[in-house]
């Protein structure tokens, strides 16, 4: 392996050229755009499965393991089908966006296929979807926080996987009202529906009268903060904050015939990375989702490398940690190696900062086997933002980068004190929190900026185009 890393070139990755525009306003606060445009976005979250579903109704768009460990797949023409199937029944059954049993899909359960068609499902009859941590369900003593968001979104409908695994959780809700649907494992003490009872019937007119009713500022989702320092906020998600922020980076690639996107992702559906980065920017794009059902924790971590020995990804992202285990691996497993690098172009982390020890021994790895360097990369966004605000769209030996705006987005460096506070405005920021009108204007500045209250700084205040970090 060569002594000198930064000799070696990279990987083709099709970046577009840095621009960043910088207003000074009269306050002392710097206000950044791209100087490039956003992609153009769907009119609606259910729009990209009937595109796909006609131009590519083969390709793959969810991939899970079944219970002998083979490849259970789902194509995005199957995929809309199921979703009109499912919205039909919901409709039905009064929960559509005008039925007299009108309320949110509340999802118990990790990432499945299931969890996803329920998920689009019922969006497309107009329901929200209510991902929930799974740790409120199986790793609670008191089931404090399922309570608190059960009564706080007042669910019309339960969805779960396995009836039986969260069947405890289950009895501590007043389900009076509420219908509770499960994949497989029926609950022994509470009347349940099958899932395949939804995807079995009819579908009538009232489907594409509710998907012609979507619009930008019908509520997609309520996704839930962490809830670290008390309960958790509800962050209201609509149609326009997921499907701008699916499309914003799209011209940060120059690649002209760009392949289609394929990841490797254990990422859980009820954070915004995982459940509007990855699920729905895998849908918005027309890519293929192969759900990892491995972690980067010991025990589990066997799982992902297993997994990345028979998928080929086109970019791989986890946390630093997971970073590091990976690279572990791939200094030991040619399968692995020969597989993981064949289609890869990139490289993300979030959640933390990744060391430059753990950049430096995954470029050698990759050195070694490719004779190239592979762009390691982050971003920075929040629940609030669906997620993405700014990005590392170049080719960069430091790590800890926030980037810098992604085209759509407007993001202010305010002064308090003797640093910059980061602030946001642009279509893919929330209204605002659920229920929580006095949060919601705590949230915003008087110029309508969303505060994150993180700070940053440039680079290189001499040169802009180096992006900003944490300061």
């Amino acid at each position: 392996m060569p002594n000198d890393i930064g000799s070696v070139p990279f990987r083709e990755a099709y970046w577009a050229d840095r621009a960043v525009n910088i207003d000074e306003q009269s306050d002392g606060s710097l206000v950044l755009t791209s100087g490039h445009l956003p992609g153009d976005p769907p009119s609606n979250l259910i729009e990209p499965f009937r595109k796909w579903a006609d131009l590519h109704p083969d390709r793959v768009w969810l991939a899970e393991r079944d219970d002998n460990g083979e490849w259970k797949k789902i194509t995005y023409a199957e995929a809309n089908a199921r979703l009109n199937t499912i919205a039909s029944a919901l409709i039905n059954r009064g929960l559509g966006l005008d039925g007299d049993r009108y309320g949110p899909l509340m999802i118990l359960s990790g990432n499945s296929i299931e969890h996803a068609l329920m998920s689009y499902g019922a969006i497309l009859a107009g329901m929200p979807a209510v991902p929930v941590s799974r740790g409120y369900s199986l790793m609670s003593s008191d089931f404090a926080k399922l309570k608190y968001v059960f009564d706080l979104i007042e669910p019309k409908m339960i969805f779960v996987q396995s009836g039986r695994q969260f069947e405890k959780a289950l009895q501590q809700l007043d389900l009076t009202g509420v219908d509770v649907v499960y994949y497989k494992d029926p609950p022994e003490t509470i009347n349940a529906i099958p899932f395949d009872e939804l995807t079995s019937g009819n579908v009538g007119p009232a489907v594409n009268e509710a998907s012609d009713r979507l619009n930008f500022d019908t509520v997609a989702k309520y996704l839930f903060t962490s809830g670290s320092t008390g309960m958790p906020k509800a962050v209201i998600n609509t149609h326009r904050m997921m499907c701008v922020n699916s499309t914003m980076g799209k011209n940060l690639s120059t690649d002209p015939n760009p392949p289609p996107q394929v990841l490797l992702n254990w990422l859980p559906w009820n954070h915004t990375f995982g459940g509007n980065s990855v699920l729905n920017g895998i849908t918005a794009n027309g890519g293929s989702l192969y759900i990892d059902d491995g972690m980067p924790v010991p025990g589990a971590f066997d799982r992902t490398v297993r997994n990345l020995r028979e998928v080929a990804p086109t970019a791989y992202s986890s946390v630093p940690v997971g970073i590091a285990m990976l690279t572990d691996e791939l200094a030991n497993d040619v399968a692995l190696r020969r597989n993981f690098y064949s289609n890869l172009r990139t490289v993300g982390y979030g959640g933390a900062v990744l060391s430059q020890d753990v950049f430096e021994l995954f470029q050698r790895t990759t050195i070694a086997v490719t004779g190239e360097r592979i762009s390691v990369a982050s971003g920075y966004g929040a629940t609030e933002t669906a997620p993405g605000i700014m990005r590392v769209h170049w080719y960069t030996e430091r790590m800890g980068l926030l980037g810098l705006p992604i085209p759509g987005c407007e993001i202010k460096l305010a002064p308090v004190g003797s640093k910059y506070e980061v602030r946001v405005r642009g279509d893919c920021v929330t209204p605002g929190y659920y229920k929580r009108p006095d949060l919601t204007e705590k949230a915003f500045d008087e110029d309508g900026f969303y505060c994150l209250g993180d700070a940053a700084k440039f680079v290189d205040p001499n040169d802009p185009s180096q992006g900003l970090v944490f300061d």
